[in-house]
């Protein structure tokens, strides 16, 4: 037994140091079909090593041809064979279109299969294919994924079922380079060893330990409702949030911990929430528009914890936010802002809020750079942003508010910047454009059909 137990942890070991392919050419850590497991295994397709075979052809299927009468919902579980805190998934779509990928699952852990699961998160999967980021709060050696969503929705026969191509588990602990060094001193003299000595085992495990610790605490943009909830937890120098910016529009986002803007301005714009006006320019008693004022933050102010803001990149990309004085209990800090007759209210989430959620609760988020409502269920709320609701003052969500335009005020109460057209050159098309008293004139797309003059248009001013 010692010697079989120091072979799989050299052989894991081994694992721990590899990092993510680029193709299917390794699965992490997961080295043999027998460390993968499901409670729901489909009898006529798709069998669990299918998985691991490198082979985007094939794949794991979980039951659809059996009626699911006891309800249980299908999970995959894994044995990591090293106990690890912080791990990447990777995954591949199936080749058929049934789109019974997992979109949502809940991650649960244990150490002992005898002791019972401990959940951990609800992680959210952007696309069929991809990769993702899961901190289990303390390490694990084994990972049980409970579905709880696919991309199709499907039920067939009581089964919420769901395949992938191949899977693989990555260790993504950030190693410290005096960990490394210690790990390689360690890996030498077992490599001098004969057998698998209890001297060699232990130095072994030590390893094992060496490669899965991290002093970095990373929060991925991509769904997960983490387990740091109040405090941060101990060991750690550094946490970081990542988010990806897909274009340059204004975002919604609230953080866990404060950010100096100093440390970010060079190359991305935040404005902190004013108030919102609404206007009737046709006087029949009816607004006709809705702004949302802001005010862009200066150099030494700070992004406090908890906190709506807005945000807009000045590029695309991944950019980093590093928590620089203290991390805050991830409890966001609701606002409002009222006029005679309606109230609004400003949530930061540290969760994915559903769409179908958005939608019934008539729920507005960023979009292209103006607040809109929900028009349907289909599109999520990610993590780390914030959502808008209107009530008038009798509670009651009133008729369909038009797009709430960003308008973005300087200290003295001016509209901040002139630029030509040129310089929004990505702007969509649809965007609409006002002239100086706020009457909507056209749209960025039919910009060579308004006169010359001075126009707003994603709260910028524009110079024809």
């Amino acid at each position: 037994m010692d010697q079989y137990k120091g072979m799989v942890m050299k052989e894991t070991i081994g694992a721990l140091r590899r990092p993510m392919s680029a193709d299917w050419s390794d699965h992490g850590v997961i080295t043999d079909p027998s460390q993968l497991s499901t409670n729901k295994q489909e009898t006529t397709e798709g069998c669990i090593p299918y998985l691991l075979d490198g082979d985007t052809q094939t794949f794991f299927q979980s039951t659809w041809s059996e009626d699911n009468s006891n309800g249980e919902i299908h999970y995959l579980q894994v044995d990591m064979r090293a106990a690890l805190q912080f791990i990447k998934l990777k995954y591949e779509q199936t080749h058929q279109q049934n789109q019974w990928e997992p979109k949502t699952v809940r991650v649960c852990a244990t150490n002992n299969l005898t002791e019972g699961w401990s959940e951990i998160c609800t992680a959210s999967f952007d696309a069929r294919t991809g990769s993702t980021e899961v901190d289990l709060g303390e390490p694990y050696r084994y990972l049980r994924l409970y579905v709880s969503d696919t991309f199709s929705g499907q039920l067939v026969r009581n089964n919420k079922c769901f395949a992938w191509s191949e899977f693989g588990v990555w260790n993504n602990a950030e190693v410290s380079a005096e960990n490394l060094a210690e790990v390689e001193d360690i890996m030498a003299d077992v490599e001098l060893s004969n057998g698998y000595s209890e001297t060699v085992l232990r130095a072994l495990e030590r390893v094992e330990q060496k490669l899965a610790e991290s002093r970095v605490l990373r929060l991925p943009d991509n769904g997960f409702n983490y387990v740091y909830t109040t405090l941060l937890p101990g060991n750690y120098d550094e946490v970081v949030y990542s988010r990806h910016f897909s274009n340059t529009h204004w975002q919604s986002i609230v953080l866990p911990f404060d950010v100096y803007y100093y440390d970010i301005c060079h190359d991305r714009v935040v404005a902190r929430l004013n108030d919102i006006h609404q206007y009737d320019d046709d006087d029949d008693g009816t607004p006709d528009r809705t702004i949302l004022e802001v005010f862009r933050l200066k150099e030494y102010d700070v992004l406090s914890a908890n906190t709506p803001y807005l945000i807009r990149a000045t590029d695309t990309g991944i950019k980093d936010f590093v928590m620089t004085t203290s991390f805050e209990p991830m409890i966001p800090l609701p606002l409002d802002c009222s006029s005679v007759g309606m109230q609004y209210d400003f949530c930061g989430t540290y969760q994915t809020v559903l769409g179908r959620d958005m939608f019934e609760n008539h729920y507005y988020a960023m979009d292209s750079g103006c607040l809109s409502e929900a028009a349907g269920p289909g599109v999520e709320l990610k993590p780390f942003r914030w959502y808008m609701r209107a009530v008038d003052r009798t509670g009651n969500i009133p008729a369909r508010i038009p797009t709430i335009q960003v308008i973005e005020y300087d200290d003295e109460g001016y509209i901040t910047s002139i630029e030509s057209y040129g310089d929004n050159a990505e702007t969509d098309v649809s965007t609409p454009v006002y002239d100086m008293n706020g009457r909507q004139v056209g749209v960025m797309g039919k910009w060579n059909e308004l006169p010359k003059g001075v126009f707003i248009a994603n709260g910028k001013k524009l110079l024809k």
